[in-house]
């Protein structure tokens, strides 16, 4: 988006196998970010230069482009992993926004009316009632992505301003603030998208286990012995 102007939208199948919806959310951080690094590249091209900022509703992916690494996550590809260095230097902001009030949820998922109504306006669209009979049927029932479920429990400071914070893999990190259904995330101010919106940010570089290697070098012998 550029303001109130639609510049790319995209919905496709993974084109990475992803083992959690966590990988898959961080697997779509670095398509969007790729996607908005190279349209601002081409605004460079005709004099134009504008920051970059990518919007995420998961607590996995933000946790996954803060790190240096894969850390656990052994099976994730490494070409995807330059999103680190790029959160880590700054060149894009990497923010979070609530799960229900995410514009890229509208047909993405099932939605409560309200909520899908609230987010349709935000594209000045009209939401209308009413199945086409040709429409397959709608699950009775949804899923609950773990990211989601997460409890608030308390609150914890980033860049001057105090957050909800999670609990997530045994850290505390920062949840987004509810900031409205009246207008798109990217239009709110400067100062208003630092107190609802938490960014990315980079951590600490985690020494490797020299136990978790050795444990991978057992086990490679171990697979070379079978062969």
């Amino acid at each position: 988006m550029l303001g109130k102007h639609l510049i790319k939208s995209w919905s496709s199948t993974q084109s990475s196998i992803s083992l959690s919806s966590g990988e898959a959310e961080f697997y779509g951080v670095v398509k969007a970010a790729g996607m908005g690094l190279g349209y601002r590249s081409l605004l460079q091209d005709i004099g134009v230069t504008l920051p970059l900022r990518v919007w995420t509703d998961s607590t996995a992916s933000m946790g996954v482009c803060g790190r240096r690494g894969l850390g656990k996550l052994r099976h994730i590809s490494t070409q995807h992993l330059w999103i680190q260095h790029r959160v880590r230097d700054g060149t894009f902001e990497l923010r979070k926004v609530l799960g229900s009030e995410n514009p890229a949820d509208v047909f993405t998922k099932h939605l409560d009316g309200h909520r899908a109504e609230a987010l349709m306006r935000l594209f000045e669209c009209e939401y209308v009632g009413g199945r086409a009979a040709s429409a397959p049927n709608l699950r009775l029932s949804t899923g609950t992505r773990a990211e989601e479920s997460l409890l608030v429990a308390g609150t914890i400071a980033q860049d001057g301003h105090m957050y909800p914070m999670l609990e997530h893999e045994g850290r505390q990190v920062p949840e987004a603030r509810a900031g409205g259904m009246e207008m798109l995330p990217h239009e709110h101010t400067r100062s208003e998208i630092g107190y609802l919106y938490p960014r990315a940010v980079a951590a600490d570089e985690e020494e490797e286990s020299e136990e978790d290697d050795d444990e991978l070098e057992i086990k490679g012998i171990e697979t070379g012995k079978k062969l």
